[in-house]
């Protein structure tokens, strides 16, 4: 399957939803989400979302709501991400 060998996704400036994350987190091989500037993103921590690996997430200049204890949240959707841009 050719979608599972997608690894980098660049969204940026996109009219992308949250709700339409749903389906790039299919994406099994994917390591890198970039999503600067799309500002129909308010969340990236739906309870149906589980992408282990990503490694990398960029939501700068995003409208994203991180909730209380986020951080832990964050690692256990997604296990293997080092890095997290939100500036």
């Amino acid at each position: 399957d050719i979608l599972g060998h997608i690894q980098s996704v660049n969204m940026n400036h996109t009219q992308v939803s949250s709700l339409g994350l749903e389906k790039v987190y299919s994406l099994t091989g994917l390591t890198i989400l970039k999503l600067d500037y799309c500002k129909n993103i308010t969340k990236i921590l739906k309870p149906t979302v589980n992408c282990p690996s990503i490694q990398e997430i960029s939501l700068v200049g995003t409208t994203v709501q991180l909730p209380k204890g986020w951080q832990e949240r964050l690692a256990k959707k997604f296990p293997n991400l080092t890095c997290i841009d939100v500036t």
